[in-house]
């Protein structure tokens, strides 16, 4: 008897379940599809981050406790902090362009994008290295400035972004009855860096760094901490990672006829990139120098466009 209540109980809830699968296919099925499933637009698309920078986190090959000619103890160089530091993203704006399907009348997707634009990456306080070590019974303790982050009227360096957008979204209204109708989404960001491009007084600054951190390796320590000039024995390297970032959308369609209609929105991402800045010697291909920062970007993004419905 147990076994007739078992398989009745299974049985009534195997029947619920495709009613509910019915049940959601039903109601798509029902909603009222649009005459024009697909629409296109194209406009003006300002980004404007409003992350705040991050101190760089720094590190050489000269570990601490180590010795180069007549100095020992050398201590500061292995990894540092270099407090009021950073990179930001300034603002941008870009030809921005949206292509959307109307699966209903109210429920859509879209795939959002614009012409890569090139970013203004901001630099933010002065890199300091902590050194100090022994001489005989003397400790030697002085900061070396590395560089000046905020030179070249503050652009440390440009980049090449790619942020395009996926996004499900819900329209408010009825077409065809409402000439304004509002709507909301909710999808990703991916962000992808290319064509970095440091600022060249940034980039001579950390040849010279490299240099130094070279002639405490080669035991001279004085020629490490005196006057120096860039011999192109070092080169630069900077790398931002990628990432997807989680986006949320307001915005409003306006239809001028039952084809064209003008649209805006607002969205914002919580997006973030970590920058990686390598100082490498050419000829042993050893990274002597490392620096890494999280740039938070956290845009909000604007887009004003006309659009055609087919």
């Amino acid at each position: 008897m147990k076994y007739l209540v078992l398989l009745s109980v299974l049985g009534a809830a195997a029947v619920s379940h495709s009613a509910s699968a019915a049940n959601i296919a039903d109601y798509f099925a029902n909603q009222p599809a649009p005459d024009k499933r697909y629409s296109v637009s194209v406009g003006w698309l300002h980004a404007n981050p409003t992350g705040d920078a991050n101190a760089l986190q720094n590190s050489t090959v000269i570990n601490d406790g180590s010795s180069s000619g007549v100095l020992t103890d050398i201590t500061g160089l292995q990894n540092w902090q270099s407090p009021n530091t950073g990179l930001e993203a300034d603002n941008v704006d870009t030809a921005g362009i949206l292509f959307k399907y109307s699966a209903t009348d109210n429920i859509k997707f879209e795939i959002k994008g614009g012409v890569p634009p090139k970013v203004d990456i901001l630099g933010k306080g002065t890199v300091f290295a902590p050194i100090s070590a022994s001489l005989g019974d003397d400790v030697l303790a002085n900061g070396l400035q590395i560089s000046d982050l905020t030179q070249g009227s503050g652009v440390a360096a440009s980049a090449r972004a790619w942020l395009p957008v996926v996004e499900a979204q819900y329209q408010f209204g009825k077409s065809g009855v409402d000439k304004l109708r509002p709507y909301v989404g909710v999808g990703f960001m991916y962000a992808y860096f290319n064509d970095i491009e440091l600022n060249d007084g940034i980039r001579n600054d950390l040849e010279i760094a490299g240099q130094r951190v070279q002639q405490l390796q080669a035991d001279n320590p004085f020629v490490a901490i005196g006057e120096l000039a860039a011999d192109g024995s070092m080169d630069v390297d900077v790398d931002s990672s990628s990432d997807f970032a989680p986006i949320i959308t307001v915005g409003a369609t306006y239809d001028l006829n039952d084809k064209w209609f003008a649209v805006g929105s607002l969205s914002y991402a919580k997006l973030d990139s970590d920058t990686t800045i390598k100082v490498i010697d050419k000829q042993t291909n050893e990274t002597l120098i490392k620096a890494k920062t999280k740039t938070d970007i956290d845009p909000f993004i604007t887009y004003l466009g006309v659009g055609y419905r087919f």
